[in-house]
């Protein structure tokens, strides 16, 4: 096999791969996320009526709140944390 053919074979083989990745980042930007869509899922699938519908949204919603306040503590905890890594590492510099 000569350079000009292994060259041709190399250039078509990453272009496929280009096109490969290309078709699997379209296909993923279509299917974006909607946080809604499992909570309608499961009001379809149980065949909810009005009222179960409501109380099953104010579930859903205080459930969010709870998860935000949750996801904000262990944003808070970890920024502790990076925080006292970073303190403790400097000092043991500053002793060296």
């Amino acid at each position: 096999m000569n350079k000009l053919k292994f060259l041709v074979m190399i250039i078509v083989i990453l272009f496929a791969g280009n096109m490969i990745l290309l078709a699997v980042y379209v296909q993923h930007k279509k299917e974006s996320f909607n946080p809604d869509k499992p909570k309608n899922i499961i009001i379809e699938r149980l065949d909810f009526d009005d009222h179960q519908i409501t109380a099953y949204s104010m579930l859903v919603d205080e459930h969010r709140k709870v998860i935000r306040s949750k996801n904000s503590e262990i944003l808070q905890c970890k920024k502790a944390l990076y925080l006292h890594l970073t303190q403790t590492y400097q000092e043991k510099i500053c002793d060296s």
